[in-house]
């Protein structure tokens, strides 16, 4: 059973704190859906801007597999991509399907129990 969207939200929140929060969503084959957007980040967004984004991340996700074999590190857990003024966190859940969290550049976190805590609430 998935996590109720208002426990993610309140654990990631948690570790991040709220004015480091930009997105938490969710997506799979058949689109995306935001349960957190920062209002910063859905002024400087259009809607396609979001949709090659998110077919972008969709393509991510169906190479997981292919990463786990050739990394030999265990299970694929997630991916990070670093930006200058941001970092945005990939979950996998299956072929199609994942999470995405993205903060600001800024926060200072404990990795590994944010990796935990957002895998935890994948």
């Amino acid at each position: 059973m998935a996590t109720p969207i208002t426990d993610r939200i309140k654990a990631i929140r948690s570790e991040v704190g709220e004015e480091n929060l930009r997105v938490i969503a969710e997506y799979d084959k058949s689109g995306y859906e935001f349960q957190y957007l920062s209002e910063e980040v859905d002024a400087r967004y259009s809607k396609a801007e979001f949709d090659e984004v998110f077919d972008d991340l969709l393509f991510d996700t169906m190479r997981s597999d292919v990463m786990e074999r050739r990394f030999h590190g265990g299970d694929y857990q997630c991916s990070v991509l670093s930006f200058e003024e941001m970092f945005v966190f990939q979950f996998v859940r299956d072929e199609f399907d994942g999470l995405v969290v993205s903060i600001e550049r800024d926060c200072t976190i404990n990795l590994e129990s944010f990796i935990e805590t957002c895998a935890e609430h994948t």
